[in-house]
């Protein structure tokens, strides 16, 4: 049946920090949010500065997160195997002198994750790790995971390899796809095979082609091709590619061209079909993601200018079904996009990056084509800290104070003067995960009214803080 994305539901949730152009869910090779199947529950993980964090949500209409490790890392991405465990691997660069980069992955164990588990590492200051691409095993008994990731000499050096590894958090096995001097941060997904066997596909540039391998479980050797475009397209440069897999079917996007569109291929019943051009647009458009299901659906950002991207999406590989995202003033990029099946309706979920570590979400419904069509509802989503300005301001007598903990922490909410003097503490220690609020009297933490003039209340929360003003005029 035809599918038509309609109506925008867009909930974006901004953050208090100096980071402008930061990215929460950079790049598009590894996948920030996976659905339970057979559920609404949807899970998330992002950067927040040099942290991971980890979201969860029935639905898309409210989310809750929290830090996945207090360990500075960059680039988590996420997935669940066969068993419905979820994994985060998470890259932990070069820091420190004689410190080398690791891949690292954690797994949630019904309570708490587990981890670092140490998947891959590299000698220090001699070679570096890219990102890694994320998923689970599929449809199986087993508990694996794989991920594949670029390993790349410092100073230039021509050696550098793609890399794939298969762990259950107790065991890891690795083997090397590929060895060249321009390879791209590699794609990866797992569809089943037969019974507790799992077949592979990664995708990944290799000087401006993109280059794509299937095999089993790190147990045989790939087969490895070309997606190359033909015609007049073949000679330009390709790269950033993503690939998504099921039970029969394989689709693969990426960038090419100048300035790039997106383009794809789909493999139905073990045959590549033609590749499509997606976008054809005066603008760039690039690092693609794609969600299987009941539908095909393509996801990408489009530079319209240096201080604005859109996100668009093309439902079943139809460029003339194609939808806008995100469509604002600012830097919305690197989406990653899942599909909710909830009996006959189909939902979009797309979770994207706003400017200073902001996180967007998206939620749509995708229905038939013809009139009459009906948008999903939407309710705004909080997945950070925030802190709001305080009422009344200015003060006369009483104000009161608000704000939200997505995630259970230690929290701090002072009053201070100008010259930095802590004036009144208003809430301290550990809390639960909610909104709170509190009321300022204007008064010392001795009970003393204080004179009139500028005052300062900080909101402190582990990887958060936030400050605003308050006048008092009496």
């Amino acid at each position: 049946m035809k599918r038509q994305a309609i109506s925008i539901a867009v909930m974006v949730v901004a953050l208090c920090v100096p980071a402008f152009g930061a990215s929460a869910t950079e790049l598009n090779n590894g996948s920030k949010i996976i659905l339970k199947e057979g559920t609404d529950s949807l899970f998330s993980t992002y950067q927040y500065y040099t942290l991971a964090m980890y979201a969860y949500s029935e639905g898309g209409t409210t989310w809750y997160a929290d830090l996945v490790d207090d360990i500075a890392i960059d680039h988590p991405t996420i997935a669940a195997d066969s068993t419905s465990r979820r994994w985060i691997v998470v890259r932990c660069p070069v820091l420190f002198p004689n410190f080398p980069d690791q891949q690292y992955a954690y797994y949630w164990n019904g309570s708490a994750w587990s981890g670092p588990h140490g998947i891959y590492s590299v000698p220090a200051e001699e070679n570096e790790l890219g990102p890694a691409s994320l998923d689970g095993a599929a449809f199986t008994s087993t508990s694996w995971a794989y991920a594949a990731f670029c390993d790349r000499e410092y100073e230039g050096g021509s050696n550098q390899y793609i890399v794939l590894t298969k762990f259950n958090g107790s065991t890891v096995a690795a083997c090397t796809l590929m060895t060249a001097d321009t390879l791209g941060d590699p794609a990866i997904a797992v569809e089943p095979y037969k019974a507790d066997s799992n077949r592979v596909h990664v995708t990944w540039e290799d000087g401006g082609t993109i280059r794509y391998a299937v095999g089993l479980d790190c147990r045989t050797s790939s087969s490895i091709g070309y997606m190359a475009v033909g015609g007049s397209l073949a000679s330009d440069t390709a790269y950033h590619p993503s690939i998504n897999a099921d039970r029969d079917r394989v689709v693969v996007a990426w960038a090419q061209g100048s300035p790039p569109d997106i383009y794809a291929r789909q493999r139905l019943s073990g045959t590549w079909e033609d590749a499509v051009e997606l976008s054809d647009s005066e603008y760039a458009s690039d690092w693609p993601t794609i969600a299987l299901g009941d539908a095909v659906v393509v996801a990408w950002d489009e530079a319209i200018s240096a201080g604005d991207h859109d996100i668009h999406a093309c439902i079943d590989l139809d460029p003339d079904d194609t939808e806008y995202i995100a469509d604002g003033v600012t830097v919305s990029s690197y989406p990653h996009i899942v599909l909710e099946p909830d009996g006959e309706d189909l939902y979009l979920h797309t979770l994207w990056s706003e400017p200073n570590y902001a996180v967007g979400h998206d939620k749509r419904e995708l229905v038939g084509g013809g009139e009459g069509q009906q948008s999903a509802a939407s309710v705004p989503i909080t997945v950070q800290p925030s802190l709001a300005d305080c009422e009344p301001n200015p003060v006369h007598g009483h104000t009161r104070i608000s704000y939200a903990l997505p995630a259970a922490g230690n929290v701090s909410l002072g009053v201070y003067d100008a010259t930095g003097r802590t004036v009144r503490t208003l809430a301290s220690g550990h809390q639960k995960v909610g909104s709170y609020s509190v009321t300022w009297d204007s008064k010392d933490n001795r009970g003393r009214q204080v004179p009139r003039g500028v005052y300062f209340y900080r909101f402190d929360t582990p990887g958060y803080r936030s400050v605003k003003k308050a006048v008092v005029t009496r």
